[in-house]
């Protein structure tokens, strides 16, 4: 059980779980603002391969994670996600980047573009590359992106000396798809319900609940949730196989 804890920060994901039978309980924390999903029942790739059963995520407040709030990529069986407040998650929104040049300077946990206009925390937890160097973003403004220490202990960034002032470097693409909860893999017998997964101005959370091509839905319920502000409400790639979804408000 995992229950009323503060998780912030993290250049990676909030809370990791994966490739175990369960049961577990996530309930009551705060998981906001790390670098890649609030809450992520992940595939370890090769050894048990169980179906997840009797995982239960309720009443987290789980907002300004860099990608989705709540991802599901192994299978998942009578699992309960019931009131949740997932809100603007998807931060990581920014495009790819190039650039270099006189407006580009370099300190020992930073880089600055005087010509860059970022969104706030568009770049977190992506890998930044310079001339050979490679670093990740904790976090970003405008103009400034500040870079996670290459280990711990130490102060400096960078694997060799603080590149020259001008070096070119690059940023790769945020993914294009951003939801409060995505499924991505089999959810069988799925409860998902009283939920506040909403978009409340940052324009950054691409989908309430998204249902990918990989993933499905059978005899799940779905009802309850506020959906509101999302560019999509529920986004259906694969479309769900009986169970029952009602007033989901968002979803008219």
């Amino acid at each position: 059980m995992l229950t009323d804890c503060l998780i912030d920060g993290n250049l990676r994901d909030g809370v990791s779980i994966g490739n175990t039978r369960g049961p577990y309980t996530v309930r009551g924390n705060r998981i906001t603002g790390n670098g890649r999903f609030g809450y992520h029942h992940q595939d370890l790739g090769e050894g048990n391969r169980a179906v997840a059963e009797e995982i239960v995520i309720e009443s987290n407040d789980i907002w300004g994670n860099s990608l989705d709030g709540i991802r599901s990529d192994r299978p998942v069986r009578d699992t309960v996600i019931i009131n949740n407040r997932l809100r603007n998650n998807g931060r990581q929104c920014a495009p790819a980047v190039e650039g270099g040049g006189e407006s580009v300077r370099y300190t020992e946990n930073t880089l600055v573009d005087q010509h860059a206009g970022w969104p706030e925390d568009g770049h977190r937890g992506k890998v930044l590359r310079v001339d050979g160097r490679f670093a990740v973003v904790a976090s970003n403004d405008e103009t400034t992106l500040v870079l996670a220490p290459n280990r711990p202990g130490i102060d400096s960034v960078w694997s060799a000396d603080i590149p020259t002032p001008g070096t070119p470097y690059e940023l790769p693409a945020a993914p294009d798809d951003r939801a409060g909860l995505t499924l991505n893999a089999s959810c069988d017998s799925v409860t998902i319900r009283g939920n506040l997964i909403r978009d409340s101005g940052s324009g950054t959370q691409t989908a309430g609940i998204w249902i990918t091509e990989r993933g499905s839905c059978l005899n799940c319920r779905v009802v309850e949730n506020d959906l509101d502000g999302n560019r999509v409400a529920i986004r259906a790639d694969t479309s769900a196989v009986g169970g029952h979804w009602a007033n989901n408000h968002g979803d008219q």
